[in-house]
C-alpha cells in the first residue's frame, strides 16, 4: 500500500507488532521504519520522520555492505536537516 502511494492506510499495517520488532524480522522492521519516516515527511511531521529514519541509520550505520534502504534514510535525514548520529 505504501509504495502504491497509500501511506496513511499503509501505517496501521507498517505498525504491527510482529512487523514493529526489530528482533524477530530486522530486515522488514527496518524498511517499515523507512516507509514510516517517508509517510510522516509527507504529512509535514518531520519530528517523527526524523525520529524513524534516524533508527534505520542507527540499526544499519555501521553495515560492511552498501544498504540502499540505509542511503535513501540518510537522504532523507539530510533533507530534513535530522541530527544523524552514525556517518
Amino acid at each position: 500500500m505504501f509504495l502504491a502511494g497509500r501511506g496513511e492506510e499503509a501505517r496501521s499495517f507498517l505498525s504491527i507488532d510482529w512487523c514493529s520488532s526489530p528482533f524477530a524480522y530486522t530486515q522488514n522492521w527496518v524498511h517499515n521504519q523507512l516507509y514510516l519516516g517517508e509517510a510522516d515527511e509527507r504529512a509535514g511531521d518531520t519530528a517523527s520522520a526524523c525520529a524513524h529514519y534516524a533508527k534505520v541509520i542507527e540499526r544499519w550505520g555501521h553495515a560492511k555492505r552498501r544498504s540502499v534502504t540505509l542511503d535513501e534514510a540518510r537522504a532523507h535525514a539530510g533533507k530534513l536537516g535530522c541530527p544523524v548520529t552514525i556517518q
